[in-house]
């Protein structure tokens, strides 16, 4: 049964590397896919990239050959209950303003700009929204959590990467 990581990552392979997606399973040793090395560093750039992580070289060396798409999933799976386990034990007071960062696209006028910032300001109107309409940034600082500022900026017709 192929989970999310590992659909992602036969995303990222049939997109920037032309591999058929129907033809992958968890076995599959990248090399045998026509992955040479600079390929599989790439890759798994893209991949971290993809997950928003960083895999340590010593749990996962794409320079290396014989690494199957299995092991590329357990390392990504595994970094990512790490984070979810150090996100759990820290702990944030309720209320607690917080500077978050956001990547947003869709952006493109000044009409613009100020529609992402009422948009979070509509949920918490002590926000503090700055914008760069140019890299797309916007920083805010707030009391709210981060996904109901995703949420905010997504309904008012933008795209949070």
């Amino acid at each position: 049964m192929a989970t999310p990581t590992f659909n992602t990552i036969a995303a990222i392979l049939a997109q920037d590397f032309h591999v058929p997606p129907a033809q992958l399973r968890a076995d599959d040793v990248l090399d045998h896919l026509g992955l040479d090395r600079r390929e599989r560093l790439e890759l798994m750039f893209a991949v971290e990239d993809a997950f928003r992580l960083r895999i340590p070289g010593h749990r996962l060396d794409p320079r290396e050959p014989g690494i199957t798409l299995q092991q590329v999933c357990d390392a990504v799976d595994l970094d990512i209950d790490t984070v979810a386990e150090s996100t759990l034990s820290l702990q944030i007071p309720e209320g607690a303003t917080m500077s978050q960062k956001f990547q947003v696209s869709g952006m493109s006028c000044s009409h613009c700009v100020s529609a992402v910032q009422n948009a979070v300001q509509a949920i918490d109107p002590k926000a503090q929204v700055t914008v760069d309409l140019e890299t797309g940034h916007v920083d805010v600082m707030s009391t709210q959590p981060r996904q109901d500022i995703v949420l905010a900026i997504e309904n008012a017709g933008y795209r949070v990467e």
